[in-house]
């Protein structure tokens, strides 16, 4: 089942146009997908920049685009970067990895039965464990050396270089006070997921993560409870964190227990 499945999603790739496709992955996505991606209204201020830092296939690049002012997206995969440049000509699109420090970084993606894992793209990792690694040497920047202005909303999801990241933005990050929404796994944080993001708590900011659909605060953060390995199929906090700027009023934008709820199945072309 799972086989044919596949091969119906690469026939369908291949036969619906790109402008088609990435509309239906979105949806898709939008359904099925992040949760997330349904707060982007509120998370996003109109009227401002936000930052999408590893955009792969685009998809909150796409919903970005219907609430900021203007959308960059930074993607190290030269492939899935020439793709967002020709699917969103409305986006500043940048083939680079973003890091605490510019420089040249190696861009490494594991492949498994002949497919290259785009996904998973990091370059943190380096996949020892796989049969066979397709690597890109690619630019590095930070979003300070970027200098932009008026940043409202900054999302990451980078395979485990997160923290990197909100360390080469912290000067933009002190200016404009953005909402932030990044993946954080608390199970490879040594240090402990509060403890990994202290330095942006002590910049003004109040961390928040999801837990059986509904928003917690850090402080009621219990690994036991909220990340035991031993119940990760059964009840494990949701992967993206958000954070929030003390002196915005971060209830409101996470009041919506049902912004959270699980996915209605809708066919996936993703």
């Amino acid at each position: 089942m799972t086989t044919s499945r596949t091969m119906l999603k690469q026939v369908a790739k291949q036969i619906i146009p790109e402008r088609l496709l990435i509309h239906l992955q979105a949806l898709d996505h939008l359904l099925n997908g992040e949760p997330e991606l349904r707060l982007l209204k509120r998370l996003c201020p109109r009227g401002k920049v936000a930052i999408d830092v590893g955009a792969n296939i685009g998809t909150y690049t796409y919903f970005l685009r219907r609430h900021a002012a203007q959308v960059v997206a930074y993607e190290p995969n030269p492939l899935l970067a020439e793709r967002l440049q020709r699917a969103f000509p409305d986006v500043r699109v940048r083939n680079a990895a973003v890091s605490d420090r510019p420089g040249i970084v190696t861009l490494r993606m594991p492949v498994a039965h002949g497919r290259v894992a785009h996904e998973l793209a990091s370059i943190s990792q380096s996949f020892d464990d796989a049969a066979e690694v397709v690597s890109y040497e690619i630019p590095a920047v930070t979003p300070d050396s970027e200098e932009l202005d008026e940043v409202g909303f900054l999302k990451i999801d980078v395979e485990q270089h997160e923290r990197q990241v909100l360390r080469g933005a912290l000067r933009t990050i002190e200016r404009c006070r953005p909402n932030i929404l990044t993946e954080a796994t608390p199970l490879l944080y040594d240090s402990g997921l509060i403890e990994a993001f202290r330095f942006l708590t002590e910049l003004g900011y109040q961390g928040w993560f999801t837990f059986k659909n509904h928003a917690h605060p850090f402080s009621d953060f219990n690994p036991i409870t909220h990340a035991n390995p031993e119940r990760r199929d059964k009840a494990f906090m949701n992967t993206n964190i958000f954070f929030f700027p003390e002196e915005a009023a971060a209830g409101p934008l996470l009041s919506r227990a049902d912004s959270f709820n699980g996915p209605t199945y809708f066919y996936s072309f993703a």
